[in-house]
């Protein structure tokens, strides 16, 4: 793995590690609002982007969506296992009541959407979210790490778009 790739994936994971530490200080329950749990990310752009353009600046001849796509999506991959693994950590190990506080921070949510838009039938989903289970395992978190991929290379992708330099 390209040394650059591997830096900026440690500064995003540790930027967004010590990122969601300040609001846990603050209130555990801040750690599932949805506005830092997307916010977030933009940490992680940052260094996708400074990867990205670290590796530009390097190339002689060009810098293509192929070339561009890589660093930005590999910053992503190390990010992500760094978060992954924090809340496997959090989950399973510094408090292990954050499935309970989650599953409160949810249905509170789910009720505010269901009263302000309208929705008496969110009822079933509110119900089913009283049961889920909300344990982070390693199973649920490789699925997790799954989805992220993909979601990681489309905003690679389009940072690549972005960020490419024609010949």
């Amino acid at each position: 793995m390209n040394q650059n790739i591997f830096k900026y994936g440690l500064y995003a994971g540790a930027g967004t590690i010590a990122y969601l530490l300040l609001f846990y200080t603050l209130d555990p329950r801040m750690l599932f609002n949805t506005w830092v749990q997307w916010s977030y990310r933009l940490i992680f752009i940052v260094f996708m982007v400074a990867a990205t353009l670290v590796e530009r600046r390097a190339a002689e001849d060009g810098f293509s969506f192929r070339q561009a796509v890589r660093p930005a999506f590999g910053v992503y991959v190390v990010a992500s296992l760094i978060y992954l693994i924090f809340f496997y950590v959090m989950f399973n190990y510094v408090n292990t009541e954050l499935p309970a506080i989650q599953r409160e921070v949810l249905v509170e949510q789910s009720q505010w959407m269901a009263e302000k838009m309208g929705m008496a039938d969110m009822q079933d989903q509110i119900e089913k979210i009283k049961v889920e289970d909300l344990q982070v395992t390693f199973r649920n978190s490789s699925l997790d790490f799954m989805w992220r991929l993909i979601f990681g290379f489309i905003l690679s992708a389009i940072l690549a778009l972005i960020l490419r330099k024609e010949r």
